[in-house]
């Protein structure tokens, strides 16, 4: 991935392979089975630990390592990511751990996995139709195999989706709060009962057993290149540190919302017409409409906000870019509401 991200890309402050401990990169070294004689430091997503791509003579792997210090939430994801993957069924679009351990040093805990090094990069933003399209089928073939294993006592050991309705905020939080700056926008003001409806559908309709990323956005998805001309590239879909139970419209849905969040639609500047290709796709149009545009309110009112807390330690992008996703997607709502064919509510 290069280095010069877009503003609309999730970028964090990632520790660089090389500056890892030595015990941590003597385990890497262990598992591949020689040094380690070239990296690929990778710099998207929002985790303060390690993402590098590492190799050595004769093999290759993804390292994610984070320490307890300074950020001791960030280990308990990266254990959590991966019990999660082991409730997951196998499939050629999901990669699972090669090897992983919890390695106690003087000074922290560090949390280390190894992961097969797909010949893939995330999507660049901002998204245009071509790429949108594949990563949508291939999510429509992922999809088929996580429904199927919903309710097995495989997947039970997800968390439920009340991590998801807890996670998600009602607009009752901006509408009670005269202090929050969008308590005072007139569209807000006027579509209040609208808002406040989505909310109460969203946090219904988001129930279910089947498993989901409820993550998916341009930075968890890998996109290969073609095989052979003529031959359509494989698609990867990584980091499932939130995977749970849950109704599946739920990641066609959060993906429609990176289109957004990455200016994909003509009128942030793009180049897809957003409403008209969500409608047009068999994964996004198999997605109630009134469920997409309540996903999309209730994302961006979650990100607003979760924007105006403190700076979570070893974070220091994360608000900043949480706040302006919550605008584009308020702001996309707001533009196809008062400006478009489109039916919002």
């Amino acid at each position: 991935m290069p280095v010069d991200l877009p503003v609309t890309y999730a970028r964090g402050v990632r520790v660089p392979y090389r500056q890892l401990p030595g015990a941590v990169r003597h385990w890497v070294e262990e598992q591949l089975g020689g040094p380690v004689v070239q990296v690929e430091d990778r710099v998207g997503g929002f985790a303060p630990g390690c993402a590098a791509v590492v190799r050595t003579a004769a093999r290759a792997g993804f390292v994610k390592a984070t320490g307890s210090v300074p950020n001791a939430f960030a280990l308990e994801l990266y254990r959590g990511e991966r019990a999660r993957l082991a409730a997951l069924p196998d499939h050629p679009a999901l990669p699972k751990p090669l090897a992983a351990a919890d390695l106690a040093l003087p000074d922290q805990t560090w949390s280390v996995t190894l992961l097969p090094a797909v010949p893939g990069e995330p999507p660049a933003h901002p998204w245009t139709e071509p790429v949108a399209r594949l990563v949508l089928d291939r999510l429509g073939d992922l999809q088929t195999t996580l429904v199927q294993a919903a309710g097995s006592v495989l997947t039970a050991a997800l968390p439920g989706s009340d991590h998801l309705t807890g996670f998600l905020r009602p607009w009752s939080e901006v509408l009670d709060d005269p202090a929050d700056p969008w308590n005072d926008d007139p569209w807000v003001r006027a579509r209040a009962g609208d808002l406040a409806a989505f909310s109460t559908l969203l946090g219904a309709a988001v129930v279910g057993e089947a498993p989901v990323h409820a993550d998916l956005r341009a930075d968890n998805v890998l996109v290969g290149r073609p095989a052979a001309p003529g031959e359509e590239p494989d698609v990867w879909f990584v980091d499932w540190a939130a995977a749970l139970r849950a109704a599946p419209w739920v990641d066609p849905a959060i993906l429609a919302c990176d289109l957004v969040v990455s200016r994909a639609d003509r009128g942030q500047g793009g180049s897809m017409d957003v409403v008209d290709f969500l409608a047009s796709h068999p994964v996004t149009a198999a997605v109630d409409p009134v469920l997409r545009w309540a996903m999309m309110t209730g994302l961006a009112v979650t990100l607003h906000r979760l924007s105006r807390g403190g700076e979570p330690p070893g974070l220091p992008t994360i608000r900043g870019w949480q706040r302006r996703c919550a605008d584009d997607l308020l702001g996309f709502v707001r533009a196809v509401d008062l400006g478009s064919g489109h039916r919002v509510w």
